[in-house]
């Protein structure tokens, strides 16, 4: 009895869902699949659309490839005489720095030789000073001592 209970609510559920289906797909589309709609969205909010992938190039004839052999030989030589030139300007730019660097050094050196010099010549006219007061210090002493 229940065998026969389920096997018969299986068979209405099997003619539930088959009639489901196929009311379904007789009933034409309302509204767009949601990759559609958000298709369409994003193409309503974009202001300039992508464009469709380009088509690969159609293969050069066999007549036109020497011609664009020596055209990418002349480019590439081309190329390489440009190259060539902007190491030699740039080598040039980084001598010319180079050497105005060095200059700046060597003169920098010559200040400090100077600076060193003159501090040197203050240090000995303050030793001097300095020796030649307390000398004075001394010989006042001395005449006061003397005088007492």
């Amino acid at each position: 009895m229940k065998a026969a209970r389920l096997g018969l609510t299986l068979v209405a559920l099997i003619v539930l869902v088959s009639a489901a289906g196929a009311e379904q797909a007789a009933q034409p589309p309302t509204a767009p699949p949601p990759a559609k709609a958000a298709a369409q969205a994003q193409a309503q909010t974009d202001p300039a659309p992508k464009a469709a992938p380009a088509a690969p190039a159609p293969a050069p004839s066999s007549a036109a490839i020497p011609d664009r052999v020596s055209a990418l030989e002349k480019q590439n030589l081309v190329l390489t005489e440009d190259i060539g030139k902007a190491r030699l300007e740039t080598r040039t730019r980084l001598e010319a720095l180079a050497k105005q660097q060095a200059e700046q050094i060597q003169k920098l050196n010559q200040e400090l030789a100077q600076q060193r010099a003159q501090m040197e010549a203050d240090r000995k006219k303050q030793q001097e000073r300095n020796r030649n007061m307390w000398i004075a210090v001394g010989v006042l002493a001395l005449g006061i001592i003397g005088s007492n």
